[in-house]
Order: structure tokens, then sequence, then C-alpha cells
């Protein structure tokens, strides 16, 4: 009955501190267009948190990034006119299944995610479901670890069920900031709506730390064998390129200690 109810009510699981609140500095917020968005009707839009989540999702579609419609995200605040990069949106199809990719950035603010949605809201976008890609580290997260899994939350309106090994986010683990916001919006606009979150221990990102989202997805064609090294190696992905996915997320954590 415990379980059914929080099934019901993922509004729960999110953190006070995270739902929308004004940002103290007003920010001007802009989307630079690289070339013209052609599939307004997509099927998917997958979100990749800063970490973790946008790893696995850059890993992914490592091949499909390269040769898709981009739109930088960009921001400046009040008191400065360095402009900031807060997020990346792809848009391609894979297996006739048409996708929108969003890899936020560690720039990142509250008043980003409201003026992203805003903006392909404005440009007539639309997708069927949302894909929300988050992690948790394990320090943080009060509960007994299954190894090699992926936890998760869903809104009342996503009623694909996940496989056995996948479990839904025990309390009193909660998720935060975007995530949070995104999960918030889609139950307000009845939208279905996933949150899978990675428990992690490793310092470094790499493949090792990416794959138990494999649990998770497993359900979703156009996500299953997406970071095999069969599959690499079948599409000609070398093991140095593959890493250099990892070095943006590896050298930002790295500065903060040097």
């Amino acid at each position: 009955m415990e379980e059914e109810k929080k099934e019901k009510n993922p509004l729960m699981f999110l953190e006070e501190d995270s739902m929308k609140k004004p940002e103290k500095q007003k920010i001007t917020n802009e989307a630079i267009e690289l070339n013209d968005l052609k599939l307004l009707e997509n099927d998917y839009f997958l979100i990749g948190i800063y970490g973790n989540g946008s790893a696995y999702l850059k890993a992914s579609f490592f091949i499909e990034m390269k040769n898709s419609f981009k739109i930088k995200f960009v921001y400046k605040k009040s008191d400065s006119n360095k402009k900031l990069i807060s997020a990346e949106l792809y848009s391609f199809t894979v297996n006739n299944i048409n996708i929108l990719l969003l890899i936020t950035k560690t720039d990142m603010t509250k008043s980003n995610t409201q003026f992203i949605l805003d903006y392909l809201k404005n440009k007539n976008v639309t997708y069927k479901k949302m894909i929300v890609f988050d992690c948790i580290k394990a320090k943080n997260f009060y509960s007994k670890i299954k190894e090699n899994n992926c936890y998760y939350l869903k809104s009342s309106k996503f009623e694909e069920n996940l496989t056995s090994n996948s479990l839904i986010l025990p309390l009193p683990n909660s998720i935060e900031s975007f995530s949070a916001s995104f999960l918030t919006y889609c139950e307000f606009h009845d939208l279905p709506c996933l949150v899978l979150i990675s428990v992690f221990n490793e310092y470094d990102l790499g493949l090792d730390s990416i794959k138990s989202f494999e649990s998770g997805v497993n359900k979703f064609d156009f996500l299953t064998g997406k970071i095999d090294k069969e599959y690499f190696k079948k599409n000609g992905i070398e093991e140095n390129m593959i890493r250099s996915v990892f070095n943006e997320f590896n050298n930002v954590k790295k500065s903060y200690f040097s």
C-alpha cells in the first residue's frame, strides 16, 4: 500500500529546497541556434543531469550527436557580461524514433530550466515522454544499495513498467534541483516523466560508473546496448574517443583540487 502511494505521488521525493524559487540575482537567458530545427514532433525528450546522467547520454549517442541539430542555451548574470553555457540541445532519429537530447552543464542554474521548457513550447516542439538521467553519491544514499542497479521515480502519467531489477527510489532519499524541476513540470502538465537515478561510488566518471543505468533502460530499444564494447567496435568508435566523453566531467572535478 505504501509503495502504491509513493508511485502515485512522486512529489513526496523532491527536496523542498529544489522547488521553484526566484534566483537572488537577475539572469538573462538566450538560445543560440546553430542550424535549423526540423523535428518538431518527438517521441522522447532525454535529459542528462550534469555528471553520470549527461555522461551516459553522451556516450550512448556519441555518433548521433555529431551530425544533429544543435542549440546552445547561454545566460549571463546582471553583474557580469560573461556568457555561460547552461545546456546543449540535440535533435535526431534513432530506429525511427525522434529524440530530443538535452545535456546540462556545470553552470546550469534553476532559472535556466523554465527558460528551456518555455523555449521549446514557443517553438511548438512537442514530446510524448520525458526521461531524466540523474545520480546520487553512495555516501548520500540512505538505504541498502543493490549493486549495478538503477533506481527510479515516475510521474503519474508514465505508465510503462520497468524491469523487476529496477527499484523505486526509497525514502528518505530524494532528488533535487533540475530533476525535481522537470518532474514537477511534467506532473503539473500531465506529461509522462521518468527519472532514472544511478547510485555511484567511483571517483572518476567512466564506462563502469554509468553502467548502472543499463538496468533502467532495457525497456527502451533505442538505448539498450549503446555503451557495450561490441557496439563501439561495430561502429568504429575507439576507446580514446569514448574516453574524451568523460574528460569534460573529470577535468572539471579535478580542477577543484588542483
